[in-house]
């Protein structure tokens, strides 16, 4: 369980016209309350043996003066939802990964809660009306689509030979397309092939 708490934080806030761009705003006192499990765990299946890491994180995160603050309730994406911009308050990730004589295969699995806030100057209210004229990016509509979080799953599969270990990596396997910031699309999936070679 933890508690942190911030006074006077400075959070960068995007400004629509007539002072269009980013600006460091004092939004006052801010807590981010949770807690985090984690999982560590190896067995043997089949004679497989088996290694598994896993961890759970949920947070709170809240503007402590946001029932009297107009500039933060105008500055955030979703009216009322006290919660801070850009922060999942789900994260869950588990990695396993079994062994197979010289052979190593392991998977990943990564969920994020969608972003029940972002900077309100992303969503203008116009695009609730007329597309073309308030969603400009295509923030609003990504975001209206895909507002369950994302998942993102990876593989990897390694080969020892004596000095020589060769890995095979597969990430974003189900090409999930997700953003961590607006308008930034994260890689979609990619295959690369990795070699290493010990000296000694």
């Amino acid at each position: 369980l933890f508690v942190s708490e911030y006074d006077d934080m400075i959070e960068f806030t995007f400004l629509g016209f007539p002072k269009f761009g980013f600006v460091p705003l004092n939004v006052g006192d801010i807590r981010i309350s949770g807690a985090e499990l984690s999982l560590t765990g190896q067995f043997d299946a089949w004679d497989i043996p088996i290694n598994i890491l896993g961890g759970y994180t949920f947070i709170h995160p809240i503007y402590k003066n946001f029932e009297t603050s107009k500039q933060i309730q105008e500055s955030i994406s979703e009216a009322g939802q006290n919660v801070l911009k850009y922060r999942s308050k789900h994260q869950f990730k588990i990695d396993a990964e079994a062994k197979i004589w010289k052979l190593k295969w392991g998977i990943s699995v990564q969920y994020a809660s969608h972003f029940i806030n972002i900077d309100r100057a992303f969503e203008n209210p116009l695009n609730q009306l007329d597309p073309a004229i308030g969603d400009i990016f295509g923030i609003y509509r990504f975001r209206q689509e895909n507002n369950q979080g994302f998942t993102v799953c990876d593989s990897r599969l390694t080969y020892e030979i004596g000095k020589i270990t060769l890995t095979g990596l597969v990430n974003n396997i189900f090409n999930e397309a997700y953003t961590l910031r607006p308008a930034l699309l994260e890689a979609p999936r990619n295959i690369a092939l990795r070699v290493d070679y010990k000296l000694n």
